[in-house]
């Protein structure tokens, strides 16, 4: 493979586990979930890696896809601030239409 080929690789895979991570979250429609908990989840049945985990998150955070929050304070909380061990998470309502195909998100694979 040359570097192209694993660009393309890395690429398809990020947009893979975008929609992974975000469908995980969606299980309990409503309630938040630790991040810990959905990150075991995917790594168990999709295969996400942890790094590839929070690099979902972050992405999913930034793009309001997803809501985060501490556990303890339950303060709103970005990725950048907090490890992802003290948060918890669930879709927010664009989210919710990207899931459902109500939106389409190139970098989303649902």
């Amino acid at each position: 493979m040359d570097k192209s080929d694993l660009r393309k690789f890395s690429n398809a895979k990020f947009v893979s586990n975008n929609g992974s991570v975000l469908e995980r979250m969606n299980m309990l429609a409503g309630k938040y979930k630790r991040l810990s908990d959905i990150q075991k989840v995917t790594e168990d049945l999709d295969g996400v890696s942890k790094e590839e985990f929070i690099e979902s998150i972050d992405f999913l955070a930034e793009e309001k896809y997803i809501h985060l929050r501490t556990i303890a304070e339950h303060c709103p909380a970005m990725l950048a601030d907090c490890e992802y061990k003290e948060l918890e998470g669930k879709p927010t309502g664009k989210g919710t239409r990207l899931l459902y195909g109500y939106i389409k998100d190139d970098m989303v694979e649902v």
